[in-house]
């Protein structure tokens, strides 16, 4: 771990989630609390090692994708943490086979972490390697946001004996996961427990994955009863944090957000005099980019021990389970930890009188509200009581209708206020002009017409407008239940990748499949080395052998998934007549050798 120098350990998100060399993603289970398709695309290609630079522009490579990890990947999200994409994407109804809300009740489900499984592909070079294990405690969601962020990331290999991190890992999965889970990601958490992570210098003396749920043990426990110094760096601080942390702590150091920070009451700001309080700018300096404050981290030191925390936890009483508030949270906890003069050193003030041109010392300042503010405010406490909303979905496919119900009662009272305008929409229809009330959720359903099988997707977009103000509204994502069968889902899926796939020569992406090629580098017929129509007589096998098959295949079974869905959404074209009656005697061959995908 850095010293949290930001000029010279800073890394990319989604390399912390690439297989290693040699290696394949065996299983994955995800966390966030908001998530931005968009971002989401990226990350879903990194798990099979691709590395575009406009995801969105390669439908094939995110189609195929998809079709690979739907058996392997599951993330969880913040019910209500969906941001609306720029433009609504086809590609984004696929997301609903891999993602999965939460909702905690009168709380957040905020936790960031990734646990991963990668396991050696079948080649003779790969003969004997061990599978290896990730996990990953984080500040950041899934979303473009530039902010400064803080990450762990522990590696290790399957052991014999039960270890306390993997166990408690293991434990924090469950518990929001449940029971619909797919058979490698049961595998994943059934190994986690004989995990041996590698320990680091800071974490010599202890390593712990700390996490707390509503009505359970709280992170507060963990809270330094006698500190000679600390600091806390958290976008979000509150009066109950500070009020824990009163007489505690010798030498307090503070670092968050102007506007937080004036927002405390009175008293609060006499512990502020009596600390050294720092406040990100957010100002762009030499090579350090416009960035605001997003990190959460907490080191202390006493005189005979120390601890550094770091994952997802504001320094708020619902971040640390304080008074009986409790967000669903995780840290990881490293003793000795990071040093407190170190970590200032890096990331606040260089010496006595210095500070780094991000940082700036704390000074209170007038904090005054505009009623358009005051507003937004409460349109953003409205998301959140309307995210507590389980809404399922009908879909009649002979009838192309979809309607949106609640399962609970409509609430009583004015919700939302008169002055609010509330309205849904399949996410796929956000710019048909179909908002529909969303109060029609809690009576008759809301129902929307004309949604052909390919524009069907478990997401809705959720707009709520304070007519009292030009500009003032809030809209977010939801993902609602959409019951289809095995059948239907698979038609589904089959409808939207035909549509990604049109104008695609998909002969050229099975070549690209088939020869091992990461994803997002099929070539379109224009560029194809047999150009045009002549390509269309040269047999695919030609290209990619049977025995090249065979080893792609057999090194990666999600591969054979991969063909599957470009066969299944280009299942009218006569270019591939013979490759499929190929395929079907080499599917039938791998299921009977054992090769289950």
């Amino acid at each position: 771990m850095s010293v949290l120098d930001p000029r010279q350990d800073r890394c990319a998100f989604t390399d912390a989630l690439k297989p290693p060399a040699g290696y394949v993603l065996g299983a994955c289970i995800g966390t966030t609390y908001r998530l931005d398709f968009d971002p989401f695309t990226a990350v879903v290609l990194a798990f099979v090692g691709s590395d575009l630079d406009d995801s969105l522009s390669s439908p094939p490579a995110v189609l195929t994708t998809i079709a690979r990890l739907r058996s392997r990947l599951r993330v969880y999200v913040n019910s209500g943490g969906l941001l609306p994409p720029k433009v609504p994407n086809r590609l984004f109804a696929l997301y609903d086979r891999v993602l999965r809300p939460v909702r905690v009740p009168d709380a957040a489900f905020h936790p960031k972490v990734w646990v991963l499984r990668f396991d050696p592909a079948s080649k003779p070079e790969s003969r004997g390697m061990p599978s290896l294990y990730r996990v990953v405690c984080a500040s950041r969601n899934v979303t473009d946001s530039a902010c400064w962020e803080l990450a762990v990331t522990l590696n290790g290999r399957l052991g014999t004996n039960k270890q306390p991190f993997g166990d408690e890992v293991a434990r924090f999965c469950r518990r929001f996961a449940g029971r619909e889970l797919p058979k490698e990601i049961w595998k994943l958490l059934e190994e986690l427990p004989r995990v041996e992570f590698e320990c680091g210098r800071e974490s010599t003396r202890d390593m712990r994955f700390e996490w707390q749920w509503p009505g359970q043990k709280a992170l507060a426990t963990r809270l330094p009863k006698r500190a000679r110094k600390a600091i806390v760096i958290s976008p979000f601080i509150r009066a109950d944090f500070l009020k824990a942390l009163r007489g505690r702590v010798d030498d307090l150091v503070i670092v968050s957000t102007q506007k937080e920070l004036d927002a405390l009451p009175d008293e609060e700001h006499e512990d502020l005099h009596r600390a050294r309080t720092y406040v990100v700018t957010g100002a762009d300096v030499e090579d350090i980019p416009q960035m605001d404050l997003h990190a959460k981290l907490l080191a202390w030191e006493s005189m005979d021990d120390s601890e550094t925390s770091l994952g997802s936890a504001n320094a708020t009483g619902p971040g640390w389970g304080l008074r009986g508030r409790s967000n669903c949270e995780a840290m990881v906890a490293l003793s000795p930890g990071l040093k407190v003069d170190d970590i200032v050193r890096s990331f606040v003030a260089p010496s006595n009188g210095e500070v780094y041109g991000w940082i700036e010392e704390y000074s209170r300042q007038a904090l005054e509200k505009s009623e358009e503010e005051e507003a937004r405010d409460q349109l953003d406490w409205l998301r959140r009581a309307l995210c507590a909303d389980q809404v399922s979905g009908t879909y009649d496919r002979t009838a192309r209708t979809l309607a949106l119900r609640c399962r609970k009662a409509p609430p009583r009272g004015p919700l939302p206020p008169p002055s609010v305008l509330a309205e849904i929409v399949p996410l796929l229809q956000r710019d048909t002009h179909a908002w529909a009330s969303y109060g029609d959720i809690y009576r008759k359903g809301a129902c929307f017409s004309n949604i052909e099988l390919e524009d069907l997707s478990g997401f809705a977009l959720v707009r709520l407008r304070d007519q009292r103000f030009k500009g003032v509204e809030v809209v977010f994502g939801i993902q609602f239940e959409l019951p289809l069968n095995e059948r239907d889902g698979e038609e589904r899926d089959d409808a939207v990748n035909a549509r990604l796939l049109e104008g695609v020569d998909a002969r050229a992406l099975l070549i690209s499949v088939l020869t091992g090629m990461p994803a997002g580098t099929w070539v379109p017929s224009s560029q194809h080395p047999n150009g045009g129509s002549g390509a269309a007589s040269n047999s695919l096998l030609r290209h990619a052998t049977i025995e090249r098959v065979l080893e792609v295949c057999t090194a990666d079974p999600s591969r054979v998934l991969e063909v599957d869905a470009v066969l299944r959404a280009c299942n009218g074209s006569e270019d591939l007549v013979g490759f499929r009656e190929f395929w079907q005697v080499f599917r039938g061959a791998l299921s009977e050798g054992g090769k289950h995908v």
